[in-house]
C-alpha cells in the first residue's frame, strides 16, 4: 500500500528537504522575503525527550508549494486533554517567496497572514498553546525552541487512529492545503443530508480504517464516516 497516497491528494507530491527553501535558526524561520520569529507565552518548549517536536512537510503543486507545520505536544493543562497539535502552513509561489501563511487561530480557527518586510513575531501561548502575533514586544516573550521532524505518512496515519480525544483532527486540510475552507478553519467540513446545514467535525469513532460520528443537526440526526484509505466522506441520514 502506497501511504504516500493515503496522506495527500493524488496529484501532489510529498517532499521533506525543508532546508532548501528556508533557513531555521536560533529565532525562527528565515524566507528571502519573510522572517518568522518564533517565540513562546507562560509555556515550555516542545520537549523531544517526551516525543514533542515541530512536525513538517512540504506539499507540492504544479504552482505551489506549502510547507505544513504541527508544533505537537503531549498534554494541555488547560483544559486538561492528552495531546495537543497546532498548525501553521506557510505558502511558496512559484518563485519560492512566501505568499502567505494561515495558522490555527485557536479552536481550529483559521487565519491569514501577507508577509511584509518586518519580521513577524509569531508566539505560541498558553491556556491552551494557541498561536498569537499581538505580543509586538519581544520583552514579553521567550524564543521558542524546537526540534524539526519529518512529518511521515505512518506518524500521521498514527495520529488520526487514536480512538479518543487525543486523536488528530486535523484531515482534509492537511491533505489539501489548498481547500479553500481552510482560511477560516482547520478542522473538516460536512454537510447534514437532510437539510444541508453545515457542522464542523472534531474527534471521530473508529472502526478499522474508518472514521465515524453521529451528529445531532436540529430536530433531526445523520452520520458522518470518513474512509481513511479512500480518503472519501459520506452522509448517511438517520
Amino acid at each position: 500500500m502506497n501511504l504516500d497516497k493515503i496522506v495527500t491528494k493524488s496529484d501532489y507530491k510529498i517532499r521533506y528537504d525543508l532546508y532548501k527553501f528556508c533557513k531555521i535558526t536560533s529565532k525562527g524561520l528565515l524566507f528571502p522575503n519573510f522572517k518568522l520569529i518564533l517565540r513562546r507565552v507562560a509555556c515550555g518548549n516542545p520537549n523531544p525527550k517526551k516525543k514533542e517536536y515541530a512536525y513538517y512537510r512540504i506539499l507540492e503543486n504544479k504552482d505551489e508549494k506549502c510547507i505544513q507545520f504541527i508544533i505537537f505536544y503531549q498534554w494541555q493543562y488547560f483544559p486538561p486533554h492528552k495531546h495537543d497539535y497546532h498548525p501553521f502552513f506557510i505558502y511558496l509561489d512559484k518563485n519560492l517567496n512566501v505568499s502567505h501563511m494561515i495558522y490555527d487561530k485557536g479552536h481550529h480557527r483559521g487565519k491569514k497572514i501577507i508577509p511584509t518586510k518586518k519580521p513577524l513575531i509569531f508566539s505560541i501561548f498558553l491556556p491552551d498553546h494557541h498561536f498569537e502575533t499581538k505580543f509586538k514586544s519581544m520583552i514579553l516573550t521567550r524564543p521558542l525552541k524546537c526540534t524539526y521532524k519529518p512529518l511521515k505518512p505512518k506518524q500521521i496515519i498514527y495520529f488520526w487512529k487514536i480512538n479518543s480525544m487525543a486523536q488528530l483532527k486535523l484531515r482534509t486540510k492537511l491533505i489539501d492545503p489548498w481547500d479553500s475552507g481552510i482560511h477560516y478553519t482547520f478542522r473538516d467540513e460536512v454537510q447534514c443530508p437532510n437539510c444541508g446545514n453545515s457542522h464542523l467535525l472534531d474527534f471521530m469513532n473508529l472502526l478499522k480504517n474508518r472514521l465515524f460520528l453521529k451528529i445531532e443537526c436540529q430536530n433531526h440526526s445523520f452520520k458522518a464516516e470518513y474512509d481513511i484509505i479512500d480518503q472519501t466522506f459520506t452522509t448517511l441520514k438517520l
